[in-house]
């Protein structure tokens, strides 16, 4: 009788510790996945800096302001035709 009760408290006791260890789980699951999102827009928005950084007019803007680099005029273009590769 006495071991019957036992094995049941056991397994009442086994019932609350999967139903805390499931809300547990459940609760890191829930802020990995948060801090996933929070993750990929951080990318996003690196991805966006960098696009931003390198794109031609920002390029141009700095070359003709912090380096003083000026638009060439037409005669002092040269066109240089390449041979193709094979």
């Amino acid at each position: 009788m006495i071991a019957s009760l036992i094995g049941l408290a056991a397994l009442a006791m086994l019932y609350l510790w999967q139903g805390w260890e499931l809300a547990h789980l459940q609760a890191q699951l829930a802020a990995r996945e948060a801090l996933v999102q929070e993750l990929e827009a951080q990318v996003d928005l690196l991805h966006l800096q960098v696009e931003q950084a390198f794109s031609l007019k920002r390029v141009e803007l700095l070359a003709k302001t912090l380096l003083g680099m000026v638009e060439p005029e037409l005669s002092e273009m040269r066109v240089i035709h390449l041979p193709k590769e094979p």
